[in-house]
């Protein structure tokens, strides 16, 4: 608000408004006018789009000191590229011209001094203002006028932006107040946002009247290959329509490849030995200058001529490169370098490095040539030569072992069976066994059946299977299921038996002593055997074997018990005599033995049927007798844990004893 207001107070201080200033143009002077790209001032602040004026312009830049604001100065960038300005033609003036729309000179005397920026890279969105380099032109009171332009001499300052064709200026007036009183000596202008494309700032360039060159011409386009660095080219002449411009016409190399080549005057020279193949034309820019500035540039291709030259590589490679083979018929490739590309080569191959009976073939890189060796196993040499369609020759070689003899195998035989651990020991080549790589010397320990591969560099292969058992068979065997009793000597035993990975085929033996065995049989699930005769323990051996021959021992044991306990029973009565008894409840008195251990006994009032369970023999034991009054009879027995039964004594009560 405090820049509007003091804006508005400057209408009370306008001065008279005068003619603008354009400076006079010649007849036959053609001219660009360039509007301005980017523009903004800064005073205790920054103005990206200017700011209101006072007097109806919205968008107003302001140069120049005021009381409220300090000092106030402005930038401006014009682009100069893209058509906007020729700078192959002369310049013959250039102008920067501002609309002043304001011009205040309250107690002191406005000006404007231009500079140069010291570089394009400011944008009007930048808050500080660019750095100023050489002063331009300044311009007095005298020539600001309010609603007329200003124009500033521009001419030597834009003729140097040739290069980047951008052109920034910077503008200041007052920087400090004179002594005393609130001043306001400033001017302003219209910022490009403001919409009134006729008073926005630009640049108005005048070209000079001089035509430029109007043709350019070569004398010779070509070069050979593989000459010398500055080999004369050709001459440039050139065409202008300016009389005054003959003689004083100027060449000069641009473009990409210029480097290429060097002028002497216009003698075009080359600065570098060239290759065909590698390069076979050069694009170069020759810009001609009059004496004007006026320029004409023009492109040129120069040809570099094609001449025939000998292979400068060779190589020959045999199956791919391998070194081993297991066969004569071999495939050739080869790799010829020519540096003349396109050309056809050929080739042919021998045996022998001074004898060539084979026939030239046409070269192709991707070509495989079949071939067959000399006879023999040994190192083999193939011998190629090529040749270009000039009779340019150049030789290559290569080398394979030839090796038709498969590796040898020691240490196991194919199909073989072993009962040992073996060594495999082969005398080349690598192998793998069961699909596992191994080394020669390797020693197979472990059961099973195995394949063996031995491959040697050439290829040649040798293949075997073998079985390796190590392990005895495994097995059981038992005396009559298991039981630890029997009384017979006709017994029957259980066996099993088996080879795990083994070879199988197993047989059996059988003896009651460890010495005298029966004869060998195919193993069975049961086998009738006879103990060794008299009662006591029994041990019976079995021995299994497998087809290789391997042993293992199994035992069982049995006690055998013929001869029944021994036994007496007799109960004690109420009377003096043992004969009578006045109560169902008697004390029994008993005695059992047997030679073979405990024994057991069950105890009954009734002949033969024993209902009870069996348990250990008593001397003395609490027992009912049957009811009713009467005589009592009964007959004990006794028995072994293996059933042997003892004889019946005369008693009133019948107990039956066996061995425990």
């Amino acid at each position: 608000m405090k820049r509007l207001l003091a804006r508005l107070l400057s209408l009370l201080l306008i001065f008279s408004l005068a003619q603008p200033m354009v400076p006079p143009a010649g007849a036959n002077q053609t001219s660009a006018k360039v509007p301005v790209g980017e523009d903004f001032f800064v005073d205790t602040d920054a103005y990206e789009h200017g700011t209101p004026d006072g007097v109806g312009n919205l968008n107003a830049i302001f140069v120049g000191y005021a009381d409220s604001f300090g000092a106030a100065n402005a930038a401006l960038k014009f682009q100069l590229g893209s058509g906007q300005v020729d700078f192959n033609r002369k310049i013959q003036s250039a102008y920067l011209r501002l609309f002043l729309t304001q011009v205040d000179a309250f107690q002191g005397k406005p000006f404007l001094d231009l500079y140069a920026a010291q570089n394009d890279s400011w944008t009007e969105r930048d808050a500080v203002l660019p750095q100023t380099a050489e002063l331009i032109e300044r311009i007095t009171e005298s020539g600001l006028r309010q609603n007329d332009w200003v124009s500033f001499d521009v001419t030597d300052f834009l003729r140097e932006q040739s290069a980047d064709k951008v052109a920034s200026f910077v503008l200041k007036g007052h920087q400090l107040p004179p002594a005393g009183g609130a001043p306001r000596i400033q001017v302003a202008f219209l910022d490009k946002s403001s919409g009134q494309t006729e008073k926005i700032p630009y640049l108005e360039i005048t070209y000079a009247p001089n035509s430029p060159p109007t043709a350019i011409s070569l004398s010779n386009d070509s070069v050979p290959e593989n000459l010398p660095a500055d080999t004369p080219v050709g001459t440039f002449n050139a065409t202008d329509p300016d009389s005054e411009d003959q003689g004083k016409l100027t060449f000069e190399l641009t473009g990409n490849e210029q480097g290429a080549f060097k002028l002497v005057g216009n003698e075009l020279f080359t600065t570098a030995s060239f290759d065909y193949e590698t390069k076979s034309s050069y694009s170069i820019d020759v810009k001609v200058s009059d004496s004007a500035g006026n320029t004409l540039t023009k492109a040129f291709t120069i040809r570099v001529e094609d001449v025939q030259e000998p292979p400068t590589f060779a190589e020959l490679t045999i199956n791919e490169g391998m070194f081993y083979t297991s066969f004569n018929q071999v495939s050739l490739k080869t790799t010829v370098t020519d540096p003349d590309l396109g050309k056809p080569l050929q080739v042919r191959f021998s045996n022998a490095a001074d004898q060539w009976t084979d026939d030239w073939k046409a070269y192709s890189p991707s070509s495989s040539y079949p071939w067959t060796l000399a006879a023999g196993d040994g190192v083999k040499t193939v011998y190629m030569q090529a040749q270009d369609e000039a009779g340019h020759q150049i030789s290559a070689s290569a080398t394979i072992t030839l090796d038709t003899t498969p590796p040898l195998v020691t240490g196991v035989v194919d199909r073989g069976d072993y009962k040992e651990p073996v060594t495999i020991t082969f005398n080349e080549g690598t192998a793998v066994l069961n699909g596992a790589a191994i080394v020669s010397g390797y020693k197979v320990t472990a059961d099973g059946n195995y394949t063996l591969r031995v491959t040697d560099m050439a290829g040649n292969t040798t293949t075997l299977s073998f079985f390796l058992d190590t392990t005895a068979p495994t097995g059981s065997l038992q005396i009559e299921s298991g039981q630890s009793f029997t009384t017979k000597r006709n017994v029957v035993l259980t066996i099993t038996g088996t080879d795990g990975e083994g070879i199988g085929q197993l047989q059996m033996n059988f003896s009651n002593d460890g010495a005298t065995w029966s004869g060998w049989e195919w193993l069975a699930a049961t086998k009738a055997w006879e103990l060794s005769p008299g009662d006591g323990s029994k041990t019976v051996k079995m021995k299994l074997k497998d087809g290789l021959g391997h042993e293992r021992e199994y035992e069982d044991s049995i006690t055998l018990d013929t001869t029944p306990p021994e036994a007496a029973l007799s109960i004690k009565g109420t009377n003096a005599a043992n004969t009578a008894t006045s109560s169902a409840t008697v004390k029994l008195l008993i005695e059992a033995t047997d030679a073979q251990g405990p024994v057991e006994m069950t105890l009954s009032n009734t002949d033969g049927v024993f209902a009870g369970g069996w348990q250990p023999v008593q001397p003395e034991l609490q027992w009912k007798l049957s009811s009713g009054d009467g005589k009592k009879r009964s007959t004990p027995n006794s028995a072994t844990r293996r059933g042997m039964k003892s004889r019946a004594l005369p008693a009133f009560c019948w107990i039956r004893f066996r061995r425990k």
